[in-house]
């Protein structure tokens, strides 16, 4: 089929001079009066959207229930505003600023008063980049974030809905400024919404971000408006015409994506004729999705088909044979002049279709042409999808309804008199008790129960002492596997000693010793004895002893058990002391620096245990506290809050312990490093002046 023979007068290309007037050249054309797209809209759906739009009000949404709603989906460019303009009957923002940068939408209410619109900001996410910047410490490195799988929507994080008044309009002419307005504020979420409002000094169009899923809302009511709900998304591109905004395309494919998995919607799809289908971005999503049954195709820009092309493709489409839909396919003409009102913009629709080919050679499919022949099934099915919502709302809301009854049931009797006075004096008694935690007593056992804790703590460390471990002579170690020698083994004949480095003494402890009065024997070391007996007592003499149940360090530091103790050898010492710089006659320094940092190794472990004990004391007494002072409102939110605080606060507190504790033990394993050595001088000077004069005090009173 082609349109060769068709002329620019057969496509309604008028001329809108003075002499034309739409309304009567209109009715002159076609024999029929006009009627006004929300008249047709709105009169079989009155009572029925008025119904979805009060639920949707009241929140009924935000619990899971989503309501049956019109969406306008399409790439950018594909006469998709256009087609808005044509059902709602107001003007949209048409530029190429903030209009494509997050969703719109628009509910229209019949009222016997005058037209009003009122304009609010539906905020249900909330700005946070990966930072953690929130919309008050707003980050611009966070501008390009794009889409990831854990956030679908970049730096925006979903939270509880907010809802602000931003302006009540009295004229249709001042919506498309103010909707700038609204989507200015929506843009720049570090600043306030105010700073936007209409009548204000003129804030520029700086955008701080490109793209919000945040919803700028309509509320239109007018004596003749349709009761009907639609959404307006941004519109899907696949590449940005700059690279930096490139992330944006993720973005809003998410969005579309998260509106057109939701079954309750009725999608519209805009097509332009002057493209072919194949290259959709947004149809390939409503594919992905499977919501071809739910979306109807709107083919529009009809009048910039290219006289001489072909309109098989269109007729195949419109058939069911190519791309097809579950509603099939309309054409609509509308005028790209935002100067052009509704009325004109209608009757030049239909003056269009009234002509070649679309009378004759496509005469068979007028029942899907136009603006009004769309509106007018959007008006039966959209009835139809609340309709059979409607039972389905009404026993899953006496199921919420049931359940938040009995949970309301389950909640104390408020309580009579001065209520901020009754808390307060809750708050002051729990004051108190805290602070009887802390000072201690016979009613309050938590300074007692900490008191062992720390004297655990202590015992721990006392008991990390290193130790020398000595083997008797012409034995081998103890293997791996055992634990410890056995009587009726060749290994019990060997003797293991054991000596304490922080003692003077060079008495031997023999550990195979069974009796008290066998262990008190002492003898002296001989060195060379010893380290002729070391040597020969094993090929590779510094093997550890190892058990079963604790696997040791390589210098003896177990890694389990409540007494970690730190085990050398001689010959691991020796190996050490080889390491360090010769000196004669003395020990390197750093030989001594290293064998101390290496006793101080499971102090950490000691630490961590002692400060997870605290806690554990703090919350269980503030926990029993609480419950003594608000336990009579236990079910209630108010109990749920303060244990959450005072959580908090503990964390909060043993958070900052832990960072000063840590730096305690790290500054005994680290040998601290001056730069200024003048005060460093004078600082020890002082010190061992005080030193000097505290030991000759105490030779006084000795002599």
């Amino acid at each position: 089929m082609s349109l060769s023979s068709a002329s620019e007068d057969d496509f309604g290309l008028l001329p809108l001079g003075e002499d034309f007037h739409a309304e009567t050249d209109f009715e002159s054309a076609t024999g029929s009066p006009i009627a006004t797209g929300l008249e047709v809209l709105g009169h079989d759906l009155k009572e029925l959207i008025k119904k979805a739009r009060k639920l949707r009000e009241l929140g009924i949404e935000e619990l899971g229930l989503p309501l049956p709603k019109i969406i306008v989906v399409g790439d950018q460019s594909t006469g998709k505003s256009s087609l808005i303009e044509g059902i709602s009957e107001i003007k949209v923002p048409r530029n190429a600023g903030t209009c494509t940068r997050c969703p719109l939408e628009i509910n229209s209410t019949e009222s016997g008063g005058k037209w009003k619109c009122k304009v609010s900001l539906h905020r249900r996410y909330k700005y946070q980049n990966q930072s953690g910047s929130t919309p008050g410490e707003f980050s611009s490195d966070s501008v390009y974030e794009g889409a990831t799988p854990g956030r679908p929507f970049g730096p925006w994080h979903l939270q509880e809905s907010e809802d602000y008044p931003f302006a009540v309009l009295t004229s249709e002419n001042q919506v498309a400024p103010t909707l700038k307005l609204a989507q200015l504020a929506t843009l720049n979420p570090s600043s306030a919404y105010t700073r936007f409002l209409p009548g204000r000094a003129d804030p520029g169009n700086t955008m701080q971000v490109k793209f919000s899923p945040n919803i700028i809302r309509l509320d239109i009511s007018g004596p003749g408006l349709p009761n009907m709900s639609l959404y307006d998304l941004p519109g899907v591109i696949s590449v940005h015409e700059i690279a930096e905004e490139q992330y944006l395309v993720g973005l809003v494919k998410n969005l579309v994506m998260d509106y057109v998995q939701d079954k309750q919607c009725l999608i519209l799809l805009t097509l332009p004729m002057t493209d072919d289908p194949v290259n959709s971005t947004a149809f390939d999503l409503i594919r992905r999705a499977g919501a071809e049954s739910r979306t109807v195709g709107v083919l529009t820009k009809p009048d910039r088909v290219q006289s001489g092309e072909s309109l098989e493709q269109w007729v195949q489409m419109l058939d069911g044979e190519r791309f097809k839909l579950g509603f099939g396919y309309y054409i609509t003409r509308n005028n790209p002049d935002p100067s052009v009102g509704n009325v004109t913009a209608r009757a030049e629709e239909r003056y269009f279709f009234s002509s070649q080919p679309w009378t004759t050679n496509m005469r068979q499919y007028q029942n899907r042409f136009g603006t009004l022949r769309l509106q007018e099934f959007l008006s039966r099915e959209l009835a139809m999808q609340i309709g059979k919502s409607l039972p389905r709302l009404d026993e899953n809301v006496q199921r919420i309804a049931a359940a938040i009854t009995k949970e309301l049931e389950s909640l104390p009797e408020p309580p009579a008199g001065n209520m901020p006075m009754i808390l307060l004096e809750a708050v002051l008694a729990l004051e108190f008790q805290i602070k009887s935690l802390i000072e201690g007593g016979e009613l309050y056992d938590f300074q007692r129960k900490w008191r062992q804790a720390a004297i655990n703590f202590h015992e721990l460390l006392l008991g990390s002492r290193p130790e020398v471990r000595l083997q008797g002579q012409n034995v081998d170690a103890w293997p791996e596997e055992t634990p410890h020698p056995t009587p009726t083994s060749q290994s019990s004949k060997r003797q293991q000693f054991v000596i304490s480095v922080d003692s003077d003494s060079e008495e031997l402890t023999n550990l195979n010793t069974p009796t008290s009065s066998q262990s008190s024997k002492k003898r002296r070391i001989n060195p060379r004895t010893q380290e002729s007996s070391t040597q020969n007592s094993h090929t590779n003499p510094t093997t550890p002893i190892k058990s079963q149940q604790d696997r040791p360090h390589k210098y003896g530091i177990n890694s389990g058990g409540h007494r970690q103790a730190v085990r050398f050898t001689l010959p691991q010492i020796r190996e050490i002391v080889a390491n360090g710089h010769f000196i004669p006659h003395e020990i390197d320094p750093s030989v001594t620096q290293r064998l101390v940092k290496l006793s101080l190794k499971g102090w950490s472990l000691h630490l961590d245990k002692f400060l997870a004990r605290t806690e554990e004391l703090c919350r269980e007494s503030i926990q029993e506290r609480i419950s003594h002072s608000f336990g009579q409102w236990r079910s209630t939110t108010l109990y749920k809050i303060i244990i959450a605080l005072c959580e908090g606060l503990v964390k909060e507190a043993m958070a900052e312990q832990r960072k000063h504790a840590k730096r305690a033990v790290q500054l005994e394993q680290d040998a601290p490093t001056a730069h200024n050595h003048e005060v460093l001088g004078a600082a020890c000077q002082k010190a061992r002046t005080e030193m000097l004069a505290e030991r000759r005090a105490v030779l006084v009173e000795e002599w």
